[in-house]
């Protein structure tokens, strides 16, 4: 007998989360994949005016450089395990970008 529909549950969370490398651009999130089965991990990045950004990261990914941030502003990311339409608990991260922009040089 085939089956018309899936049967998903809802995904745990990713674990020990962490964001390291803010600039005034950039933002580096890591994690621990979550147990159990999922689909993949969903970043979201929130403008402090609303302004949404999703991003998806493969069953296997562990970390993302959120790049093309602007310079002294405020964000909010969260990042869930999708499995289906259902969602995990997010982990929410609040940070801010600095205001200066910083170059990187190098010797040519």
């Amino acid at each position: 007998m085939k089956h018309l529909f899936d049967i998903f549950s809802v995904p745990n969370k990713p674990e020990d989360a962490s964001l390291s490398y803010v600039t005034s651009t950039e933002a580096m999130v890591a994690w621990k994949l979550p147990d159990g089965k999922f689909d993949h991990i969903k970043l979201t990045l929130t403008t402090s005016d609303g302004q949404t950004d999703p991003k998806i990261v493969t069953q296997t990914g562990t970390s993302y450089t959120l790049l093309a941030l602007q310079p002294g502003t405020q964000y909010t990311l969260n990042l869930q395990a999708q499995s289906g339409e259902l969602y995990s608990e997010a982990v929410a991260f609040n940070f801010t970008t600095s205001k200066f922009i910083c170059y990187r040089f190098s010797n040519i």
